[in-house]
C-alpha cells in the first residue's frame, strides 16, 4: 500500500494551455512512453495501443492547427496584398491628377517630375488581377528598389508623392512579414501536403478511376474536439498505468514520473504567460481609465483574448 501512495497521476489540462503547448505536451508524453529508455513489456499491448492512439491523435491535432493557421495567414495576406495593390494603383492616379490640374500655381518642375515618375512606374506596370501574389511582390519590390535611387528620390520629392511610396513600402513589408511567419509555421508544424497521384495504401494501386464511386471524405475534426479526445485518451492511459504501477509492475511508475515532469514544465510556462497577460491587461486598463466625470469608454468592457480560442475550431 505504501507504493500506491507514491504514485502521482499527471493532469495535462488543455484549458490551462495554449493549443501549441498542449500539443507539445502530448507529443512528449506519448514519445517517452513509446520510445523512452524504459520499454513497455510486450505482453501489455493495451498500454502501447493507447499510447499509439494518443500519438496519432496528436498528429491529427497538429494538422488541424496548421490548417487553422493557414486560414488565418491567408486572410492576413489577402488584406496586405489588397493594401499594396491599392497604393500601387493610387500612385499613377495621383500623378495624372497633378498633370491635369489647371492650377497655374503648380510649378513646372513639379509637373516635369510627375511625368518622369510616370515613365518609371510604367516600366513596372502590372495587371494586378491577372498576376499572382508572388508576381506582384516581384514587381512592387523592383519599383521600390528603383524608387530608392537618389535620382528617383529627387523626383519623388519634387512631385510631392513621397507619402504614397512610403505607404506602398509599408504594405510590401507587411505582406513579406506575414509570408515569413507562414513559412516558419509550416516548418514547425511539418505539415505535408498529399502529392497528386499518391499511391493508395489500402488497394496498393493509384487513386480510384473516375468510373469508380467516390468515397465520402470525412470532415476534419475541429481543434476543440481533438483536444477533448486527446485529454480522454491520455487520462485513460494514465489511469491504467497508475493501476499497474500500484501493483509494482515496471516501468509504469517511472513513465508516470516522466509525464508528471513534462506537465509541471508546461504548467509553469502557462502560469508565467497568464501572469504576463494579466499585468499587460492591468496596464491597458490603467492607460484607458477615463477622467472623472467623463463618459465611460468601451475599453473597460474588452476581455483579454485567450491565445487558444482562435484555433479552437
Amino acid at each position: 500500500m505504501s507504493t500506491s501512495l507514491r504514485i502521482e497521476i499527471p493532469v495535462l489540462a488543455h484549458r490551462d494551455l495554449t493549443s501549441q503547448q498542449f500539443l507539445d505536451g502530448c507529443r512528449r508524453i506519448t514519445s517517452s512512453i513509446l520510445a523512452g529508455t524504459e520499454q513497455i513489456p510486450p505482453r501489455e499491448g493495451l498500454i502501447r495501443e493507447l499510447a499509439k492512439d494518443g500519438a496519432t491523435t496528436s498528429e491529427e491535432f497538429a494538422a488541424r492547427l496548421m490548417l487553422d493557421r493557414k486560414g488565418e495567414f491567408t486572410r492576413e495576406k489577402l488584406q496586405a496584398h489588397g493594401k499594396r495593390i491599392g497604393f500601387l494603383q493610387a500612385l499613377p492616379r495621383e500623378l495624372k491628377t497633378l498633370l491635369r490640374n489647371p492650377d497655374p500655381a503648380i510649378p513646372d518642375s513639379k509637373r516635369t517630375a510627375a511625368k518622369e515618375l510616370l515613365v518609371i512606374i510604367d516600366k513596372h506596370k502590372i495587371a494586378a488581377k491577372r498576376r499572382s501574389q508572388a508576381e506582384v511582390s516581384t514587381v512592387v519590390q523592383a519599383l521600390l528598389t528603383e524608387a530608392a535611387e537618389p535620382a528617383t528620390q529627387q523626383l519623388i520629392s519634387r512631385a510631392g508623392v513621397g507619402r504614397f511610396f512610403e505607404l506602398l513600402k509599408q504594405a510590401q513589408a507587411e505582406y513579406a512579414a506575414i509570408t515569413k511567419r507562414e513559412q516558419e509555421a509550416t516548418v514547425q508544424g511539418s505539415l505535408s501536403e498529399p502529392a497528386s497521384g499518391e499511391v493508395d495504401t489500402e488497394t496498393g494501386g493509384h487513386a480510384q478511376s473516375a468510373a469508380a464511386p467516390a468515397k465520402p471524405v470525412p470532415k476534419p475534426r475541429l481543434a476543440r474536439e481533438l483536444k477533448e479526445v486527446l485529454s480522454s485518451q491520455l487520462n485513460l492511459l494514465f489511469d491504467l498505468m497508475a493501476h499497474l504501477a500500484r501493483k509494482g509492475r515496471a516501468p509504469y511508475a517511472h513513465l508516470l514520473a516522466e509525464s508528471c515532469e513534462t506537465v509541471a514544465e508546461l504548467t509553469l510556462v502557462a502560469k508565467t504567460r497568464e501572469t504576463r497577460e494579466k499585468k499587460a491587461e492591468e496596464k491597458r486598463k490603467k492607460g484607458q481609465t477615463p477622467a472623472s466625470g467623463s463618459v465611460r469608454g468601451t475599453a473597460d468592457g474588452v476581455k483579454p483574448v485567450n491565445g487558444d480560442s482562435a484555433l479552437a475550431g
